[in-house]
């Protein structure tokens, strides 16, 4: 049975999806030492052939689909999906989850430097990427791109109620922790994502730098969400994210160094811009 065709897509026929075989081990084995370039990295790395059947079986006419691999191991499902959208121009998209299972010391992987099964599929990803980069014509037609995220606790200090009662020296590290409710050392790109899920977002939306005033700041969404993480903000800087008509803006607390005149002053100049406005700019502190 052929496969139908729609505006703009065409689809592999059957005829394409059945006539190479499933794939075997050998060739998973043969695909992963080819990009990663050594031998025997893990047990039974499927192939891509096998995994590509499978999706186009699965959603044979959505080319747009995304394919979530819960257990990802070496990364094959990524790896096939990318050669599946340069061969028909699709814009399928994975989802790999992988725990961070640590390489036995005495396998090849360990001593290539990979020190869980997690980071074997990162770079599988990279190398399969690159490799199907130089095959490919068009490359501008095909999002090679991928983002990597980790479980982690929240950036923000989590206050600690179970304070035994007339525990004083306990109830004061507490408030002192709290001097700051960001946690120490977390780096801006950490926290952004954090807010980014807070807001509302999705972690897939497109994220660009951007200057405003002098400072730095993350542009959600072209524009629909600021995010200006900088230890200390000018009222340039706020100026400039309000000429830019956001939906919402968001700034650290802590950037007004406790100075709350140029908090208000902050404030003032979203809601000067909103009562020209159509529509508001939402305003947050965190």
């Amino acid at each position: 049975m052929k496969g139908t065709e729609s505006t703009g897509t065409s689809f592999l026929h059957s005829d394409d999806l059945f006539a190479d075989g499933w794939g075997t081990n050998e060739d998973g084995f043969d695909e992963l030492h080819d990009l990663l370039g050594v031998q025997n990295l893990m047990s039974f790395p499927k192939p891509s052939k096998l995994i590509s059947k499978l999706t186009l079986a699965a959603c044979r006419f959505d080319t747009e689909s995304i394919v979530l691999d819960f257990f990802a191991g070496s990364a094959t499902t990524a790896h096939s999906l990318y050669s599946l959208n340069a061969k028909d121009g699709g814009k399928r998209k994975f989802i790999m989850v992988q725990l961070p299972e640590p390489c036995d010391d005495s396998t090849s992987a360990k001593k290539a430097g990979y020190n869980t099964i997690a980071e074997i599929g990162k770079e599988r990803i990279r190398r399969s990427a690159i490799k199907i980069a130089e095959e490919i014509e068009k490359k501008d037609q095909i999002d090679l791109g991928f983002r990597v995220y980790k479980l982690d606790k929240s950036h923000f200090n989590q206050w600690q109620s179970e304070v035994e009662p007339g525990n004083v020296e306990q109830l004061q590290a507490n408030l002192e922790l709290h001097s700051s409710h960001i946690a120490q050392e977390t780096q801006q790109e950490d926290l952004l994502y954090e807010l980014l899920l807070k807001a509302g977002f999705e972690l897939t939306e497109s994220i660009e730098q951007k200057t405003f005033g002098n400072q730095r700041a993350f542009s959600i969404a072209e524009d629909a969400l600021l995010i200006c993480l900088e230890d200390r903000i000018e009222p340039e800087t706020v100026e400039a994210m309000v000429a830019a008509e956001p939906a919402e803006i968001i700034v650290k607390d802590s950037a007004f160094a406790g100075n709350d005149q140029l908090k208000v002053n902050a404030v003032q100049t979203v809601k000067a811009y909103n009562q020209n406005s159509e529509t508001d700019i939402v305003f947050k502190v965190v």
